[in-house]
């Protein structure tokens, strides 16, 4: 039994070799009884005269390249906005070695990256989360920052940095 589809690629094929021959076929001109100029690719009569074509215009296609900053969104670079909410500037602790730290940030962490909160330059805290408790902090100004580092702990974004005072009583008083 033959399969239904072998008459369709039959004629296709016929097609196909039909057009290529008839792309390589020559044109004539002629003049009907009418006066009627007439192209036609079978020669009508004898008085037919073949017709030179010019060569078909070929247009190469451009290639287009993406531009360099058109990278998927996964790619691209985020952008936090990132803020320190908890202490607040000037803030003062009384008689405690540690103070609490929230921060605000936005977007959420993406993969890989980490949120790091400093005093005074030292990173004490590293991890995902957006509070901690700052400990072991001598009395007097401390400067508060928090940023979002990479996996090689290179800084994407820092804080504005918060400056607050940790007051003890000394042992005189």
């Amino acid at each position: 039994m033959m399969p239904r589809s072998l008459p369709v690629w039959t004629i296709a094929w016929l097609f196909i070799a039909g057009a290529a021959m008839n792309a390589q076929a020559a044109l004539y001109k002629s003049i009907d009884a009418d006066g009627n100029v007439v192209y036609s690719d079978v020669p009508p009569s004898e008085s037919a005269q073949p017709v030179e074509l010019p060569p078909i215009n070929v247009i190469e296609p451009v290639k287009i390249t993406p531009r360099g900053d058109t990278q998927p969104e996964s790619d691209l670079p985020v952008t936090y906005a990132i803020s320190i909410v908890q202490p607040e500037a000037e803030q003062t602790f009384q008689n405690t070695r540690q103070f609490p730290v929230s921060v605000s940030l936005e977007p959420e962490l993406q993969p890989g990256h980490q949120l790091t909160i400093s005093v005074d330059g030292i990173v004490r805290v590293r991890g995902d989360q957006l509070s901690a408790v700052v400990t072991d902090i001598e009395r007097g100004a401390h400067r508060v920052t928090a940023a979002v580092v990479d996996e090689g702990g290179k800084p994407i974004t820092t804080s504005q940095p918060v400056v607050v005072y940790v007051q003890r009583r000394s042992l005189l008083q």
